[in-house]
């Protein structure tokens, strides 16, 4: 029996490290500046600076569009 406890301790170890990382990688967004009008969803939203991001955490498959102001949102 103990000389499957080192081995069983490596393992569990590398199993922590990847969930670890596999969570780290949650949340990301891009910004971008919009030159025109673009619909989101049902919404339209006018031109300008956006702030696009996707949470699985959040949303599973839902992007958000939020503008730089706050002014406009909407998901998809």
């Amino acid at each position: 029996m103990n000389r499957w406890l080192p081995a069983a301790l490596t393992l569990g170890s590398l199993f922590l490290v990847g969930t670890g990382s596999a969570y780290a990688q949650g949340s990301q967004s891009v910004q971008a500046k919009i030159p025109t009008a673009f619909k989101v969803g049902r919404a339209t939203l006018p031109a300008g600076e956006y702030r696009v991001k996707y949470d699985p955490a959040e949303a599973q498959g839902v992007l958000t569009v939020r503008s730089a102001d706050g002014h406009h949102e909407a998901s998809s």
